[in-house]
């Protein structure tokens, strides 16, 4: 097959949706399909990784810097959409493309444009529905990145017509993102196929893994990860554990508040943010930790989830669906009050006064992963979903 991917960010490190993409596209690479990938142009991303010979990568105006999450003006989101056509028309033209697969909001429009001038089949990917969570969620989303309130009402709108405007299928990670779509589409033809992850990378077999007195967030630093609470638990925990530390890695708007927050309860060195870091950099500090913390009150499905039980780690998330749905409480994680620092504090304490239980839990979680989240299963699974829309011209 020949495939175009339409993204905004494509990279193996910043965003559990836009790493989905990267992974998915370079093992399909490896299989032996043409790839081809539309993204954005970003700041300071000169040097690579080698790809596969399969997979090609086209970078886009207008060139960003990074800030932890999607562009969030109204001109870089047009211009993205008008050059991301521009060139998709051209290799769709040259590499005579067969299906056309968009990540969500700004890419799904272009996805959407080019299968309706091409008449090539377009899937997109739906990760999660902040529609749901009302106009309020768009407020403090575009507050945390200072833009004008016109643009909160615009990008509600704008997620809204994602999940209306017809295509050929909706692809999603989790049955409550599926849920959250068909609230909004009822005739939307909605797959579920979960995110994957390849434990091999991790090397778990070969390296030791240790269970030492901290813990890991990874992800945007963002308003809705509600790692606030976790550092108000510190606190306590410190108390009876003074060398405990919490480690964060990402980026994001609310990253200084949280820094202030950390020294205002007098938790400042025990937090330490390293903001984004290689891979084997965050395999690393994963790798000898106590647990991961997921305090997110939002996910379409929490890939980080994934990542820790790579290395066999518990993993303590709030109790929110899908996290619910992935993470078994007291089997391979606790899940967690998301608003209270006094349960935050008691099963962080559970897990480091008893690193005999957090093996155990994070081996449980790693038995899972082999058998139920293997990237080769998620990337077949989607293999034969293109298969399907390029055969019947729909589904």
């Amino acid at each position: 097959m020949r495939i175009l991917y339409i993204t905004q960010f494509f990279d193996a490190t910043r965003g559990g949706g836009e790493v989905v993409f990267y992974s998915i596209a370079k093992h399909l690479a490896e299989k032996g399909h043409k790839v081809f990938v539309i993204r954005h142009k970003i700041h300071g991303e000169n040097s690579r990784e080698k790809l596969s010979p399969n997979l090609k990568v086209y970078s886009v105006n207008p060139c960003l810097e990074y800030k932890g999450g999607l562009p969030s003006t109204m001109n870089q989101n047009l211009l993205y959409i008008l050059n991301a056509v521009r060139l998709g028309l051209k290799v769709i033209r040259e590499e005579n493309i067969d299906v056309i697969h968009a990540n969500n909001y700004a890419p799904v429009f272009v996805g959407i444009i080019l299968s309706r001038l091409t008449g090539r089949p377009i899937i997109i990917t739906i990760h999660d529905v902040a529609f749901t969570n009302g106009l309020v969620f768009w407020k403090q989303w575009m507050k945390q990145f200072n833009a004008p309130s016109f643009l909160q009402l615009v990008s509600y709108v704008g997620e809204l017509l994602t999940m209306k405007l017809p295509v050929d299928a909706i692809h999603t990670v989790s049955e409550t993102s599926k849920k959250d779509i068909l609230k909004v589409q009822k005739k939307a033809h909605v797959f579920v196929i979960p995110n994957g992850l390849d434990p091999t990378i991790y090397n778990t077999d070969n390296s030791e893994v240790r269970y030492d007195d901290y813990v890991v967030y990874i992800g945007r630093c963002v308003f809705y990860k509600n790692l606030n609470n976790v550092l108000k638990a510190m606190k306590k925990i410190i108390e009876k554990n003074p060398k405990f530390k919490l480690i964060v890695i990402g980026d994001g708007p609310v990253r200084p508040l949280w820094e202030k927050l950390a020294i205002e309860l007098g938790v400042g060195d025990n937090v330490i943010f390293k903001g984004y870091v290689p891979d084997n950099e965050k395999i690393n500090i994963l790798k000898n930790a106590a647990a991961l913390v997921l305090p997110s009150v939002w996910e379409g499905f929490g890939l980080v989830i994934l990542e820790a039980w790579a290395l066999k780690k518990p993993v303590i998330v709030s109790r929110v669906p899908p996290l619910t749905d992935i993470v078994e409480h007291e089997k391979d994680g606790f899940h967690v009050h998301p608003f209270n620092p006094n349960d935050w504090a008691e099963f962080l304490e559970t897990l480091l006064s008893n690193k005999s239980l957090a093996r155990e839990m994070g081996e449980a979680g790693y038995s899972k992963l082999a058998n139920k989240f293997v990237l080769q299963v998620t990337v077949q699974k989607l293999e034969d979903l293109y298969m399907q829309i390029i055969r019947r011209g729909n589904v």
